[in-house]
């Protein structure tokens, strides 16, 4: 004789998990995350130098108060001294990434880029710097020599010292951030061992360079 389930237990069955039956849930797809790109430790120890050199460079250059009618004589010995050592890391580095030492992966390429990039930056940022001294010298000695020159002649180099004293200005401005956040950046790397830009430091290069380019086109027409 067949039983007779109550009706209560019937629901009680549906009501408990694990009784009513479910449709599976469908899978959530993994998502990858890309490995780290791992810097070696040679160019993270040569990348400390290579900025640690740098940045010697800079304090030569900015620390030093110039006056307008002084000479700025310790930052082009700073600026030399950098571009000596800058030749050296850098044939030592070549070398170092034509051999089978860098990573696999091709973060100790894309560091030396980026080192490169922030050398530039800082570079061009204290050669401004230098020549918007060079200016400010220049019309020291030309307000010096007044009454020996014309006021058309006078009038004539104020106004070009002044278009390029603006120019190497804007040109100042533009690049202090940059070479900061190519700074930041290499310095995370060093420390860190894993290349990552998230400052974008590459690409403003790149749109600096693009960015030049255009304006000399414009400068030759």
């Amino acid at each position: 004789m067949n039983k007779v389930i109550p009706l209560s237990v019937m629901l009680f069955m549906f009501a408990v998990p694990g009784f009513a039956q479910k449709k599976p849930l469908p899978k959530k797809p993994v998502q990858k995350h890309p490995a780290p790109l791992r810097v070696s430790s040679y160019m993270r120890n040569v990348g400390l130098l290579y900025i640690e050199a740098l940045e010697d460079a800079e304090k030569i250059c900015i620390g030093t108060d110039i006056s307008p009618s002084g000479s700025d004589e310790d930052c082009d010995s700073g600026i030399d001294q950098w571009q000596t050592l800058d030749k050296i890391i850098a044939d030592r580095i070549d070398l170092q990434l034509s051999e089978s030492h860098a990573s696999d992966d091709g973060a100790d390429m894309k560091f030396w880029e980026l080192l490169q990039h922030t050398s530039s930056f800082e570079y061009g940022y204290l050669m401004d710097r230098d020549r918007l001294h060079m200016i400010d010298h220049s019309q020291y000695m030309l307000d010096q020599l007044l009454t020996l020159t014309g006021k058309e002649e006078y009038s004539q180099r104020k106004a070009e010292n002044d278009r390029d004293a603006v120019n190497l200005r804007q040109e100042i401005e533009t690049l202090s951030p940059l070479r900061s956040a190519c700074k930041i950046v290499a310095r995370r790397i060093i420390k860190d061992g894993i290349y990552e830009d998230p400052l974008n430091c590459v690409d403003n290069w790149k749109k600096y360079i693009d960015a030049q380019a255009i304006l000399m086109r414009k400068f030759q027409k």
